[in-house]
């Protein structure tokens, strides 16, 4: 018996980012009122108690209320756009090597007062990514006293909230996030092609998510696929963007799943000529109108693909 086809929720296509959410938002409710104490980074439980375990979960949970609720307002957005764009293992294994970055850089600033607890190492790194991958689409999109914004500036202003809200204390994971972002992504160092997670750990992972109903949202929405398929080739430490070829549940891609079949023939339709509006749009930021309406047609005129042809050359 066929089961029905449920409509398509908010986290479809990123079983993953709903998992780390759900974790984040459940580890709070254990640890609330101060007892996030317990799994803060500070140097006296760390070297004198050798309370090494809080090394592995400092990270689940916020420290108040309004961190919870503003931190998770940042990373749910974008732990979502990047799953779809990148796919569940890719990502899995970047937040894992810019942990474990973020980690290290962070045992250097231990002092006797804790650390903010939370995945401000995650927002971090993620808010690397967002500052690499995703361009400005309304370089005007709001003014304030005579400065213009994009709409870019939204995420900027709500991930500074979170950062600030303990000073200098949450400043430090976020900033150990965004360089370990960087060094996890860099095809220049080792660091980028390295993938800390065992192939066991993904099967585990697959089987927890069908056990669970995760693995229902694992298939990716069309218009979300059909974005990817403009993508740059190139993403998490050269690893390839979901969209060039379709990938299973497991991670693994589908040509070596399969043997090769005859592709049946597809019928060509003739792409629409760009808009107006988009000319101008993408025209605004600079770019010239010829190169502009070319990258509109190669992108079949989806705007934040054309833009990302424009930046990148």
């Amino acid at each position: 018996i066929r089961r029905p086809k449920r409509p398509s929720g908010w986290f479809q296509g990123a079983p993953l980012a709903k998992f780390l959410c759900f974790l984040t938002c459940a580890s709070y409710l254990v640890l609330k009122n101060g007892l996030t104490e317990l799994i803060a980074l500070d140097l006296q439980d760390l070297v004198e108690h050798s309370e090494y375990y809080r090394l592995f979960i400092y990270h689940l949970a916020f420290g108040s209320t309004g961190e919870t609720i503003m931190g998770m307002a940042v990373l749910a957005p974008l732990l979502k756009r990047f799953e779809r764009e990148f796919g569940s293992k890719d990502l899995a294994a970047f937040l894992q090597k810019s942990l474990i970055l973020a980690t290290i850089f962070q045992c250097f600033f231990l002092s006797d007062t804790y650390l903010a607890t939370g995945p401000y190492p995650t927002i971090g790194s993620t808010m690397y990514l967002y500052n690499k991958y995703t361009p400005r689409l309304y370089p005007k999109f709001v003014s304030v006293l005579g400065f213009d914004f994009s709409e870019k500036a939204i995420t900027y202003f709500f991930a500074a909230q979170v950062i600030l809200s303990q000073g200098f204390y949450s400043i430090i994971p976020f900033t150990s996030g965004y360089i370990a972002g960087f060094l996890a992504t860099s095809p220049i160092t080792p660091i980028g092609k390295w993938n800390p997670i065992p192939q066991f750990v993904y099967k585990l992972g697959q089987s927890i998510g069908m056990a669970t109903g995760l693995a229902d949202l694992s298939s990716t929405p069309a218009f979300v696929v059909n974005q990817g398929m403009n993508n740059r080739s190139m993403g998490l430490g050269g690893m390839n963007r979901r969209g060039t070829i379709a990938r299973n549940s497991s991670g693994d891609t589908a040509q070596q799943q399969a043997p090769p079949q005859q592709a049946p023939p597809q019928q060509v339709f003739e792409a629409a000529p760009p808009t107006p509006e988009a000319i101008e749009q993408l025209t605004a930021m600079g770019f010239e109108r010829d190169a502009v309406v070319r990258a509109l047609s190669q992108a079949d005129n989806n705007i934040e693909h054309a833009a990302n042809r424009l930046l990148t050359g």
